[in-house]
């Protein structure tokens, strides 16, 4: 499958969390390369039923769902609603989360590189953690950090984090 590869290969699954639940959530039996695919940040009921209306095959979502083990899944919870709809309607469902966040041009990338005007007023971004293969080359990291060469206000800081996200 030519899309999980490529999600796979910018978030790749060895750069997520140890307690996260990324890659294939839900699979599906009615995959091929022709399909129509929604992405979310939050997996949820109203998401499902979007997605079921315009007949999506895929729903990529940042944030898991289900993100611990499951004991029973019933339609008595949200939870378990979701996973048997998709399953219903055959929808394979792809989490990225924390693969993303860690991973070189993931959230954090775009987060730090958002707040820099320029790069002659911070430090070089670096991760706060990296993370390295076997052959010790970094692959990525949880966080990124940085110092401003001069003092800027918390209000400046503000204004570009809501530049930033659009808020």
């Amino acid at each position: 499958m030519r899309l999980l590869r490529k999600l796979e290969g910018y978030f790749p699954p060895s750069l997520a969390e140890k307690w996260d639940n990324v890659g294939v959530l839900i699979d599906s039996s009615d995959w091929n390369e022709e399909y129509t695919m929604l992405l979310t940040n939050d997996l949820t009921e109203a998401v499902v039923k979007e997605a079921i209306d315009l007949k999506c095959k895929v729903i990529v979502t940042y944030h898991p769902r289900p993100f611990f083990e499951l004991k029973k899944i019933t339609n008595t919870e949200p939870t378990g609603r979701i996973i048997l709809a998709t399953i219903r309607a055959d929808i394979l469902v792809y989490c990225i989360h924390t693969s993303c966040d860690n991973s070189q041009h993931g959230v954090n990338f775009h987060l730090a590189n958002g707040l820099v005007m320029n790069t002659d007023e911070v430090s070089p971004i670096e991760y706060i953690s990296p993370i390295k293969d076997e052959s010790g080359e970094v692959l990525g990291g949880r966080g990124r950090q940085f110092r401003f060469e001069k003092t800027i206000t918390l209000a400046e800081v503000v204004r570009r984090v809501k530049m930033l996200l659009r808020l």
